[in-house]
């Protein structure tokens, strides 16, 4: 008999990763991954590009660079 095939982790925009640099504090979020973030001002971070592009846009953070996961 077939075993079910185990998902395979797809790479998409929401599991692909950014190092941030916090710009200000920022209350607890929840992330595209669905953990909870608290970035606090002059830490360096790495959270989910989606949020970080959201952030970005809005002057929070300051994006470093990209990382794979």
């Amino acid at each position: 008999p077939k075993t079910p095939k185990i998902m395979e982790k797809k790479v998409t925009k929401d599991s692909e990763y950014i190092s941030v640099e916090v710009l200000e504090n920022l209350p607890t979020f929840t992330g595209m991954d669905a953990k909870n973030y608290t970035l606090k001002n002059g830490e360096t971070e790495i959270i989910p590009i989606y949020n970080a592009k959201m952030l970005s846009d809005a002057g929070k953070v300051k994006l470093v660079k990209e990382v794979k996961v």
